[in-house]
């Protein structure tokens, strides 16, 4: 196909009339692509015969590995490599699967485009047989016959190209899959016990610093190229900066646009290689230091993970391995976000390579992608050691786990008590919240950070209950102590006990918060609307709480006293942080906040002394001798225990009623706990009734006069019992 198509050259192959020029070249196209086609079937054809040696030496190192020579407890670092083996062979695998099922998704594409092409050929023969023999039309349709078969032919060999390259595929992941199977059956082998020591990590160590040896001559070829690039970055400024100072081409000239256009683009690619190096030099710094330190760290603590005797030093290594795993996948994430900054700015790139291409400008251009792609590979390799490295410390967690498995039962024991006294402190230390204290020193504010911890929450909350516990107790012994040598009464000895209780607990509320240098500023925390809402579901509070403070103070009400408040009328029992219980004459208790006793009317029967007037009153009947019933009022009143002598009962003849001479009963009460006015009154009652009817005064009862109408005669009838009137 290659000689037929050097035999006749491009636009010289001869044509029947009616077949045009772009028939005659897309002919000439499927020839060449049958040239491609063929040299991909014979490089595939290779990889086949390459890639079926490499499964059958697999396949017989699999079958004909006789297993580890050396004894054990195994190298941890005969480990490590084949678990890093594996992993390779198992992403290969896994590629070549993608890369098989890509090629079956082409497969079926091209069989569809062979099936198409025979179907033209199917029609383009049934043109030649419709056309007359010898004639132009019979030319050009035998023409387009051949055409069709060699499009058809093209595409029939690129179908076999495809299965071809998909049979070498299969071979290549045939030879993964047994190295891979043969790598797992050695891994299988190791699950003896494998040991780590001391040469293992002073041999990890010392791979490091090959590592990290080479790492730091690849910084020092970087850092070298890195000054050139700054040299050519200079010296495309100045050449740029004297070009527009220049004199000798006339301003907006075509010559001198051209010009500052290219050395504009030559600083821009130079701009862009400094950049790209800066950011090379700096992965390579941040593998150099913190990356190795960080692995070489790490081989130790994996060393006293595994074999370390104290419980708590194996514990801390653990989690040193979880923190850098952390910190690895922390690095991991802003490696790939810087990776995609970089290929936006690769696109953006390629898009002003197509802009300038053909022109003198694209070098310069050409440069600066180059330029952003060596970043792109760096950041590539950068994440691609990342990943290897949290690979490896995945199999590291694992074997923690198939260590602690292995343990005697007092080391897990041992290993339990540290984690959970591990998370103890952790619950201990964690921080619910951050404060900021301001304090002046040498007139400048220095803002310092506190954290409050769980630990200062619940001392402060043991604090408050100890120290309420030891208040409660001493106000306790307070009270008994007014009560039995100070003559103070029981309840008002309870309300002293309440208030010193409620003054003591902010008092050492204060005091803790202070001991445990935790500020009032910290429960600002939940912000406007709840402060706001806080404030007014406290107001009541705060508003009553002040009321009792002055009621206590000023006295005008007591334990004992007899008040009458908003139609309620009773003794008042205590006066207590948010309100004052007053219990009625009828036993019932009512709840007074203390705000009403400062804002509403108030009736205090007993606020000066405890005496109390009340009266009796009686009516006797027209006729009676009023002196006399005069002297038996008073009688009564002097019989009565509980009537006072000074001031003296009084009588008075107050009215002519309707019915009776009306007098009254005055006498004097002292309202002592135990004594009922109501029920006194109801004692005077009863001697009098009982002394006016043994002296035959009697007691009225209303008397009225009836009138009848009598505008017309009133009808009288005599109805026989059983009947029904008229």
């Amino acid at each position: 196909m290659r000689d037929q198509l050097e035999r006749v050259p491009s636009g010289a192959e001869p044509a029947p009339p009616g077949i045009g020029p772009a028939e005659v070249e897309n002919a000439r196209k499927d020839r060449a692509l049958l040239v491609v086609v063929y040299e991909a079937q014979l490089n595939s054809l290779a990889r086949v015969v390459e890639q079926r040696k490499a499964r059958e030496a697999a396949e017989k190192a699999e079958r004909e590995w006789p297993g580890f020579t050396q004894k054990q407890p195994y190298a941890i670092l005969l480990l490590d490599n084949l678990r890093e083996e594996a992993d390779t062979h198992r992403a290969a695998a896994e590629l070549l699967k993608s890369s098989r099922d890509l090629a079956g998704i082409e497969m079926d594409r091209l069989r569809r485009k062979a099936k198409q092409a025979a179907e033209a050929v199917r029609r383009a023969s049934a043109a030649v047989e419709s056309t007359a023999a010898g004639t132009d039309a019979r030319a050009a349709a035998t023409w387009r016959l051949e055409a069709a078969r060699g499009q058809a032919q093209a595409a029939g060999e690129a179908l076999v190209a495809s299965d071809l390259a998909a049979r070498a595929f299969d071979e290549k992941l045939s030879v993964a899959q047994a190295q891979l199977r043969l790598t797992e059956r050695k891994l299988a082998a190791l699950s003896g016990p494998v040991a780590i020591s001391t040469a293992d990590v002073e041999e990890a160590h010392r791979r490091l610093e090959t590592f990290r040896l080479q790492r730091d001559r690849e910084l020092q070829s970087l850092l070298e190229v890195s000054a050139r690039a700054h040299k050519e970055r200079d010296t495309a400024a100045k050449a740029l900066e004297a070009l527009r100072t220049a004199g000798t081409v006339a301003d907006n000239s075509p010559a001198r646009d051209q010009a500052l256009l290219l050395a504009e683009a030559r600083l821009r690619a130079a701009e862009v290689r400094v950049q790209s190096i800066g950011a090379q030099v700096q992965i390579l710094t941040l593998l150099l230091s913190h990356y190795h330190n960080m692995l070489v760290e790490s081989w130790t603590w994996r060393h006293t993970a595994l074999a370390g005797t104290d419980p708590d030093a194996r514990q801390e290594a653990r989690r040193q391995l979880l923190e850098t795993v952390k910190n690895l996948t922390l690095w991991s994430s802003r490696s790939t976000a810087q990776a995609n900054e970089v290929r936006s700015a690769l696109q953006e790139q390629d898009q002003r390579v197509q802009a300038v291409s053909g022109s003198e400008v694209e070098r310069h251009e050409q440069n600066a992608r180059a330029a952003l792609r060596d970043h792109e590979v760096a950041l590539e390799r950068e994440r691609d050691e990342i990943a290897r490295r949290l690979a490896r410390l995945d199999h590291w967690q694992r074997d923690f786990t198939d260590v602690l498995s292995t343990r005697s039962i007092p080391e897990i024991g041992a290993d339990l008590l540290v984690r959970v006294k591990d998370v103890a402190v952790r619950v201990w230390n964690y921080e619910l919240l951050t404060i900021e204290d301001k304090t002046e020193v040498d007139g400048k504010t220095v803002t310092t950070s506190r954290g409050i911890t769980v630990g200062k929450s619940i001392g402060a909350a043991l604090l408050i209950l100890l120290g309420y516990r030891l208040l409660a107790f001493v106000s306790g012994r307070a009270e008994r102590v007014l009560v039995s040598r100070f003559e103070v009464g029981e309840e008002e000895g309870k309300t002293f006990r309440r208030w010193a209780n409620a003054l003591g607990l902010v008092a050492l509320l204060a005091l803790t918060l202070n001991i445990a240098r935790i500020p009032l500023t910290v429960f600002a925390f939940a912000g406007g609307a709840l402060a706001i809402g806080i404030g007014f579901g406290t107001q009541t509070l705060i508003k009553n709480l002040i009321s009792g403070m002055i009621v206590l103070v000023e006295r005008n009400v007591r334990v004992g006293d007899i008040i009458e408040v908003e139609g309620i009328t009773g003794r008042v029992t205590s006066v207590n942080v948010r309100s004052s219980t007053v219990r009625g004459f009828d036993g019932v208790e009512s709840m007074i906040p203390n705000s009403v006793l400062l804002e509403q009317k108030v009736t205090n029967w007993t606020l000066t002394n405890a005496d109390l007037q009340r009266v009796v009153k009686v009516g006797v009947a027209y006729g009676t001798p009023v002196r006399e019933v005069a002297r038996i009022l008073a009688e009564c009143a002097e019989r009565h225990p509980a009537v006072l002598d000074h001031p003296a009962a009084q009588v008075v003849f107050e009215d002519f009623g309707d019915n009776a001479l009306m007098f009254g009963l005055y006498f004097w009460l002292n309202l002592a706990p135990g004594v009922s006015a109501t029920q006194v009154m109801s004692d005077l009652r009863f001697l009098i009734e009982e002394r006016l009817r043994e002296a035959g005064i009697s007691i009225p009862f209303t008397q009225r006069d009836v009138h009848l109408a009598t505008a017309r005669p009133l009808k009288v009838e005599v109805v026989p019992a059983g009947s029904t009137p008229a």
